[in-house]
């Protein structure tokens, strides 16, 4: 992201078209909506639910949708702020991902409980599940020992862990002025998208043994939304990057002739090099630097 070419939010709201001010308008109701929802769902869960421990868990992740859209609203009334909301959004996806892993080891008693349980009524750890049931049909199926259910942990822990440091690495090569169409850039971005895959992966699995028993709990619908939430965030906007910068999609008619012309301005500005004659030749890299 060049901040230099991103819009002041006064400009942004200053300039914007009456078509999308209504459509700004519709966000903010429906943002309002989810969020007087989950204000419903915290205060049942907080009424009905007498575990301390599951209610922190519930809590969490049924504030999801909320944090998720507030923080979608805030980037897209802000641009500037756009990249940082994003980051927050995913990594609190990522979270919530674990939380939901943990507590379903939590319904069972804890990871030597729930290791027995899968023992008892014979279910194995298959890898040959949604996404990867096609490719991943050769792989051995493995003991649910507490070990091995402490590693899918570990394979679903990582999906924040990750995001954190992409989104650091992605923020440092911005304040060093890396084109976002770098290949720099779009390896990171691929990078956590399997990471984010991977901790969706393994959710499917835990998944796939226990939903018999977890459909009992409501459990299902949980996972499913909180995977569905993170798949889409991810893959959508890692679609969007690729196709934004190799294909140069988004200077279409619906943005403003202004907007198409800072946008190519910006384009013609990375391609120019500067020159310089003898008398006037820096000597030291600061020269250079200064010149530039």
């Amino acid at each position: 992201m060049n901040l230099t070419f991103v819009p002041l939010a006064s400009e942004f709201w200053r300039e914007l078209p009456v078509l999308f001010l209504i459509l700004e308008i519709i966000t903010f109701v429906v943002v309002g909506i989810i969020i007087l929802m989950t204000i419903k769902m915290l205060r049942d869960v907080n009424l009905y639910i007498e575990d301390d421990m599951i209610r922190r868990d519930l809590v969490v992740l049924l504030s999801s949708p909320m944090v998720v859209s507030v923080l979608s609203m805030i980037g897209n009334c802000m641009p500037r702020s756009a990249e940082l909301m994003y980051a927050i959004g995913l990594t609190y996806l990522m979270a919530c991902l674990y939380r939901v892993v943990d507590l379903v080891y939590k319904l069972f008693g804890g990871r030597q409980q729930f290791s027995q349980w899968l023992k008892r009524n014979d279910r194995v750890i298959d890898f040959a599940t949604t996404p990867f049931c096609c490719c991943c049909k050769c792989w051995p199926k493995a003991e649910p020992t507490p070990e091995n259910l402490q590693r899918l942990q570990y394979f679903v822990v990582q999906s924040p862990l990750v995001r954190v440091i992409i989104q650091v690495t992605i923020i440092v090569l911005i304040l060093e002025k890396v084109p976002e169409d770098s290949i720099a850039n779009q390896v990171l971005n691929g990078l956590g998208a399997v990471s984010a895959i991977t901790g969706v992966y393994i959710t499917h699995i835990l998944l796939k043994m226990t939903q018999d028993y977890l459909e009992q709990f409501n459990m299902v619908v949980l996972f499913k939304c909180v995977n569905f939430g993170q798949v889409l965030f991810t893959l959508l906007r890692f679609n969007f990057d690729i196709a934004f910068k190799n294909w140069k999609i988004g200077y279409t008619d619906v943005m403003s002739s202004e907007a198409n012309g800072m946008c190519n301005r910006e384009e013609e500005i990375r391609v120019v090099t500067p020159t310089f004659s003898d008398s006037t030749l820096p000597e030291t890299p600061l020269q250079i630097h200064t010149a530039l």
